[in-house]
């Protein structure tokens, strides 16, 4: 195994802490050792996630806070049925405990003590929460919009807490610059936090009787559910053990979707906007880092982009809530794309389509309060 920069060839050991390229550009995780794992994919001794962590070889020693398999619930939303992954339920909240999780295991394994991370919000909840478990001290950056409950969360987990005016991107740029003096734990740049992601799909295939689904539905932002998911499902053709590819659908919201312009428009790099506020604030990234490879994750899986507004958001939050599945704003644009695809006619009658629930309600009580107000 080792890291690697596609743009300037150059490749890295695990033995030294890094978080870019020396050329600026982002680091892969590539030879990766997956013989033999069709007999040794699950690791019965292990518990959550970490029964994959077979294909998280380099993990030593995983930092855990009781992370567990998450449901696979069948859901029926707008006249049909659906399977709902909800990893909402995971320990912090969100679905980016998987990533978090492993993310920090390297950084515990590269001994380091302190570092800086931005977020939108959940990411930033996790890595406080995980830190906290590894003993690493964290300055987490987030935008002054951010849902109240999720900074609660990052200050209660005992770390710093940094708001920035502005936008999601000035908060990235505050904490790189912050992070030049330490070490830039950004969970976006991270190699190590998509493969940890990924095992949402390698439970998605489990839960369906070792079969993948024909389409996965998931909220894209700077796109770790998408190029996660992308990785997994080429790991499980190559081994031998799915014999389809899933289509992958990446749903943005209105206000800001850099990605699915660039998808219409042909684009294999994301567009420049002008994005407008939105109540999905975990997806509402204007440049995302890894923009060719979620472009490339859609396209190859003869997948598509949905664009959905803060009214049909709310919408499907409060669809589902009646059924007992209360998410955030954000998690609700994924359900929110299904009506829009099912009035077009995408899906055939007997396809297996999962979406991706990613958030807890519970976290943006102040922004569904306000949204309550207002109707």
């Amino acid at each position: 195994m080792k890291l690697h920069c596609f743009c300037c060839k150059k490749d890295y050991s695990l033995e030294k802490a890094i978080w870019r390229c020396d050329c600026g550009n982002y680091l892969k995780l590539i030879d990766i050792n997956a013989n033999g794992l069709k007999q040794s994919l699950i690791n019965n001794s292990e518990v959550g996630f970490w029964r994959y962590k077979n294909v998280m070889p380099f993990i030593s020693h995983n930092i855990s806070i009781g992370e567990g398999i998450t449901p696979l619930s069948k859901v029926c939303f707008d006249n049909r049925d659906y399977f709902m992954k909800l990893d909402y339920l995971l320990p912090t909240g969100s679905y980016k405990d998987r990533g978090v999780a492993t993310m920090v295991s390297q950084l515990k394994q590269w001994n380091l003590d302190f570092v800086v991370e931005d977020s939108s919000g959940n990411a930033g909840s996790s890595v406080a929460a995980y830190c906290s478990k590894a003993n690493i001290k964290c300055d987490v950056y987030i935008p002054d919009y951010t849902s109240q409950g999720k900074a609660a969360q990052i200050e209660m987990y005992g770390a710093n807490l940094v708001k920035v005016a502005g936008t999601r991107e000035d908060t990235r740029n505050s904490a790189v610059a912050a992070g030049e003096k330490s070490f830039y734990a950004s969970h976006n740049w991270s190699p190590f936090f998509e493969h940890g992601v990924k095992t949402y799909v390698y439970e998605i295939w489990e839960q369906l009787n070792r079969q993948l689904p024909d389409i996965i539905v998931a909220p894209c932002g700077n796109g770790s559910l998408i190029t996660s998911a992308y990785i997994a499902i080429n790991e499980l053709l190559n081994a031998g053990l799915a014999s389809k590819r899933p289509k992958i659908v990446a749903v943005q919201t209105e206000n800001c979707a850099p990605l699915a312009l660039a998808w219409q428009q042909g684009k294999h790099k994301r567009v420049s906007i002008i994005k407008k506020e939105t109540i999905a604030e975990g997806i509402s990234s204007a440049e995302p880092l890894k923009d060719r490879d979620i472009l490339e994750a859609v396209v190859n899986t003869n997948g598509c982009f949905v664009t959905v507004s803060d009214s049909e958001v709310w919408q499907a939050l409060l669809e589902l809530a009646k059924q007992g599945i209360l998410i955030e704003p954000t998690s609700a644009t994924a359900p929110a794309a299904l009506k829009k695809l099912n009035a077009q006619g995408y899906f055939k009658k007997n396809d297996s389509i999962v979406v991706e629930l990613t958030g807890n309600g519970l976290k943006a009580t102040d922004k569904i309060l306000k949204l309550q107000s207002k109707k």
